[in-house]
């Protein structure tokens, strides 16, 4: 009997195991993130000013949470990326999705926030190719659509990275996904 033969079946056997429980895990994580985003827009209809910077400490919490949660040697040049690591990157940037998309949704208050603080903090996480890599995927190969907003999300995030390195990171075209209006 071939035992190398066996090996190789055993072997893709649990290759595809392990890709079936990553794509279940970020199926979960993406219907518990739109869940946590519907909940969110249902709740801010009729927020006044202060109510929205409750949203605003909220929606930073979170950020801040997905970046504690991140090996403090995320940045070194000889660090190996983990698929839990992987993971948390791409959650850090479905909660950046989240305050662009709470700012861009929510009047000229949160619009400010955006335009005025909150794109000059994602400046050095476009300086760390971990990231840039991250969401470049996440776009042009997972063809996540960000709620069907990535037709106008991805032109942000290129404006930042384009400031940075004077390309842009996302190839808009390769979004090849359109939804209907």
């Amino acid at each position: 009997m071939d035992y190398s033969f066996i090996i190789s079946i055993a072997t893709s056997v649990i290759s595809l195991m392990v890709a079936l429980a990553s794509v279940i895990i970020m199926y979960r994580s993406v219907k518990i993130s739109q869940q946590g985003l519907e909940k969110t827009l249902e709740e801010m209809e009729d927020f006044t000013i202060s109510e929205n910077l409750e949203i605003h400490v909220e929606v930073v919490n979170a950020i801040r949470h997905h970046q504690s949660l991140l090996p403090a040697n995320i940045h070194d040049p000889d660090f190996a990326m983990t698929e839990e690591v992987s993971r948390r990157i791409r959650m850090f940037w479905f909660a950046i999705f989240d305050e662009w998309f709470v700012c861009r949704t929510e009047g000229k208050f949160m619009t400010d926030y955006w335009d005025k603080y909150y794109k000059y903090g994602l400046y050095p996480v476009m300086k760390r190719p971990v990231f840039t890599q991250a969401i470049k995927k996440m776009i042009e190969i997972d063809q996540i659509t960000f709620l069907g907003q990535v037709e106008f999300f991805a032109p942000a995030l290129n404006e930042i990275y384009r400031k940075i390195h004077g390309v842009d990171l996302i190839d808009t075209g390769k979004i090849e996904f359109k939804l209907n209006p």
